[in-house]
């Protein structure tokens, strides 16, 4: 952990940033000078991927015009940057009304199945490669991944079980959604160097 905060010692901020007519108001940790650093003691799974970005955006959000920020998630298998984003506070303008629509309706949003949507859509787009079927089983891997998979499934949560059943998304409203929430995420993340490699 030592060569990501560079010796630094983590603390934590307080953050307050104007959203439209909102204010996003929290405590983050991990905070060094040059961003912030999560740390976890497992695989990086899905979940902590969009927390991270979510996060960084606030960060970046909340930081004076010009500066630049970079976040990093280490993990044991791997580390991901986040690139500063100039645009984090409309991004997050953008959660707030997926939010909103939450409150009407169950929003298609997962944060495996939806990631392993994106990210094999970005594998085929930057190889000028479209294949509907493999993305078709992308989003059916990741929806249930089968017994002997030690991931959690977006289909085992009860919440979500409740609200769309077994059968794993697809169709425009999920694709569109995973779209939008998690293209500037991987257009900001980079791999980094994972502790002690």
């Amino acid at each position: 952990m030592q060569e990501h905060t560079r010796g630094e010692r983590a603390r934590s901020v307080e953050v307050s940033v104007p959203v439209g007519t909102r204010v996003i108001e929290g405590r983050i940790s991990g905070m060094v000078a040059s961003g912030m650093v999560l740390w976890r003691g497992g695989n990086a799974r899905p979940r902590d991927r969009v927390d991270t970005w979510i996060k960084h955006c606030v960060i970046c959000a909340s930081v004076l015009e010009g500066e630049s920020l970079q976040s990093r998630l280490v993990c044991t298998d791997k580390a991901l940057v986040f690139r500063h984003f100039k645009d984090a506070a409309g991004y997050l303008g953008l959660l707030l009304e997926i939010y909103d629509m939450g409150h009407d309706e169950p929003v298609p949003f997962f944060p495996a199945t939806s990631l392993a949507y994106c990210d094999t859509l970005k594998k085929q787009l930057s190889a000028s490669n479209s294949d509907e079927a493999k993305l078709a089983s992308a989003i059916r891997t990741a929806w249930a991944p089968g017994r002997h998979s030690p991931a959690k499934a977006d289909s085992d949560d009860p919440y979500v079980f409740r609200c769309f059943g077994t059968q794993p998304p697809d169709g425009d409203r999920f694709r569109d959604l995973a779209t939008r929430i998690l293209s500037p995420m991987i257009g900001h993340q980079s791999d980094g160097e994972r502790a002690g490699a």
